[in-house]
């Protein structure tokens, strides 16, 4: 998806579907030839309730993308969660 809140960012999403086994096979030889092709390809995060988070609620880290501390609680997630960014050591 090269949504309207971030256009030249392309999304994949994968469907479960039927056969939760077939899918993700087909999920993990895609992403294998994706990040062959494209290696700075990031991860997005999926929250608890199975929704990915709005562009601008994400900050983009080495890791991938993680949700933005100020916009935990629209996400029903914890601030210590992995799936939040979290202040660098110092």
């Amino acid at each position: 998806m090269d949504g309207h809140d971030h256009l030249g960012l392309v999304w994949i999403a994968f469907a479960q579907g039927e056969d939760i086994e077939l899918a993700t096979r087909f999920r993990d030889r895609l992403m294998v030839r994706i990040l062959d092709r494209w290696p700075e390809t990031l991860a997005l995060p999926v929250m608890p309730t199975g929704a990915i988070p709005l562009h601008g609620h994400l900050i983009k880290t080495p890791s991938g993308y993680k949700l933005d501390p100020a916009y935990v609680s629209g996400y029903e997630v914890d601030l210590s969660s992995p799936l939040v960014a979290q202040p660098e050591a110092d």
